[in-house]
């Protein structure tokens, strides 16, 4: 082989050799690339199992979350339960509600009984005061009717006008207050109290006298009545009771028919 010739192979053998390289740098390349994404893939995998995980965990948490609020549910409609049926303030319970102290209208041996615990302070007592009124006329002479006093704390001058009663019942004028407070309930204070005792006709004097001076009287009064609305389980005022049942009825022509259910018996 002359020089010419082998220099024409050597240069052919280089070409193939740089080729072989080349290919072998792309690929590494290529080797490289893959992997890098293969990479990835588990990074994506094992962080959407990591995701998977902590879903997981979140739902189980919300499981037990849930079961323990069905739990407490269920805890508090057994005890109310438990509530309705032993709780004097219970619709279905029927008291003995003495008439004490406490003037009357009708007679004392009525067939129907109703009794209204008030407070003239109270804008609902007040309210709906004059639609009972307003269903008891038709039956007067077959009813009994009282009020009983439980002024709220929330009212100041409500013990006051229970106590104007009782000083207007020493002149025999006991419901003319009644009505005149529950009209005037927004404007009470003691001397709106001596104002009324002169509009319904009072000795003012007397009224004066008999409302301060017999102060400790008319709060053991008061002291009874509220004992006897804690005992049938009230809370509030107006609060209805007809033969000894606790009634919601509020409109004049329900409580009617209340009452002549009861006079039905």
């Amino acid at each position: 082989m002359n020089k010419k010739m082998f220099l024409v192979f050597s240069l052919i053998a280089i070409i193939e050799l740089g080729g072989l390289l080349i290919m072998g740098f792309k690929l590494f390349e290529m080797n490289d690339a893959m992997q890098k994404t293969i990479d990835q893939q588990k990074r994506i995998i094992a962080l959407s199992l990591a995701d998977k995980a902590k879903l997981t965990e979140e739902l189980k948490e919300s499981r037990e979350k849930i079961v323990k609020f069905a739990d407490n549910l269920d805890r508090i409609k057994n005890e109310l339960t438990k509530v309705s049926t032993a709780n004097p303030n219970s619709p279905s319970s029927i008291y003995d509600i003495a008439i004490g102290h406490d003037p009357f209208q009708g007679s004392k041996d009525a067939a129907v009984k109703i009794v209204e615990f008030v407070d003239f302070q109270c804008p609902f007592c007040a309210k709906f005061h004059p639609r009972l009124m307003k269903a008891i006329e038709p039956y007067k002479d077959k009813v009994q009717y009282l009020i009983k006093h439980y002024p709220l704390p929330s009212h100041p001058f409500a013990p006051g006008a229970a106590k104007a009663c009782f000083a207007a019942a020493e002149q025999g004028k006991y419901w003319e207050m009644v009505e005149a407070l529950f009209i005037h309930h927004a404007e009470l204070n003691e001397d709106k109290f001596y104002e009324l005792a002169k509009q319904i006709g009072l000795d003012v004097k007397k009224f004066k006298k008999d409302f301060k001076e017999k102060d400790t009287l008319w709060n053991s009064y008061i002291a009874e009545d509220k004992a006897e609305f804690q005992r049938v389980g009230m809370t509030g005022t107006p609060t209805y009771f007809i033969n000894g049942k606790r009634i919601e009825e509020r409109d004049v022509d329900a409580l009617k028919a209340v009452i002549e259910k009861e006079l039905s018996r």
